[in-house]
């Protein structure tokens, strides 16, 4: 079973800068690959890789990028065409620049791990971790890692900034062990949710049955008064004045607060009511 896990890393300015052009190699290896396949859907990715071979000799900017970087495109664009063979109609997608927008790097090389606070990409060297890595796996994902992507979290709201100047998260897939099936129970769980009224549930195990409530809405009546008045102030005023929006924006941020409790507070409810369920 495969998990992953992201934080955000420090990288200098030639790094990022590195990061755009193996951005844009990536994606013209993925287009070249997938024109290939649409001609000819048989070709294997050793087919395509030997092909490309030739290709990157006679382009001389492809050859300042990694290929390990230019084969996990490759090995892409014949998963892709696998899965559209499979589930779909065969029909292949091109990448677009404009429309990449989570403009991320993807490698099947794990990375090397260095020290507690360090670990070494491939054509980007050693990059620095938010924080200290323990060496024991599988506390420390480095050690079973099969592959990473790099995902460029850059806030729309700067603008166009240099390639030189993005923010990077490293996103590292590893391995942990398939956990093991626990025995049937035969317990089943009825649920009735409530909004405004606290959710009741009934666990039935053939023999005897347990009901027990858990007041999921406390959020929704919490300073339920204020809410309702602000309602009717709103309702009474002038809704283009820059007064009524500040307290339309209020209450919306209080209401969406709320939402955000309740949601927690029926996570919490799921977690302790799968614990020896077997139906729901």
């Amino acid at each position: 079973m495969y998990r992953s896990h992201g934080f955000r890393i420090d990288l200098t300015r030639s790094q990022a800068r590195h990061i755009s052009k193996i951005r844009d190699s990536q994606r013209f290896v993925y287009n070249w690959a997938v024109e290939k396949l649409l001609a000819d859907p048989t070709l294997t990715t050793y087919d395509l890789s030997r092909e490309f071979t030739k290709v990157r000799r006679s382009v001389q900017w492809l050859q300042t990028v990694e290929r390990i970087y230019q084969n996990t495109a490759i090995n892409q664009a014949r998963t892709a065409a696998d899965v559209s063979n499979k589930y779909g109609n065969g029909e292949l997608s091109f990448r677009s620049k404009k429309l990449d927008n989570t403009q991320a790097v993807s490698c099947d090389v794990r990375p090397v791990y260095v020290d507690n606070k360090h670990a070494s990409l491939p054509g980007l060297g050693v990059v620095e971790l938010p924080a200290e890595q323990p060496y024991q796996f599988p506390h420390n994902w480095l050690y079973g890692s099969r592959s990473f992507r790099l995902v460029c979290v850059t806030p729309k709201s700067w603008g166009h900034v240099k390639s030189c100047d993005h923010i990077y998260r490293l996103h590292i897939t590893y391995d942990v062990p398939t956990p093991e099936r626990r025995a049937k129970t035969g317990v089943v769980a009825g649920i009735d949710r409530g909004i405004t009224n606290p959710t009741v549930v009934c666990k039935f195990d053939h023999n005897t049955s347990c009901i027990i409530s858990y007041d999921t809405a406390t959020a929704f009546r919490t300073n339920r008064t204020w809410n309702d008045e602000t309602r009717r102030t709103i309702s009474h005023r002038n809704k283009h004045s820059n007064s009524t929006c500040k307290i339309k924006h209020k209450r919306e941020k209080y209401n969406q607060g709320n939402a955000n409790d309740h949601e927690y507070a029926e996570w919490l409810l799921a977690k302790k009511i799968c614990e020896g369920v077997d139906v729901i």
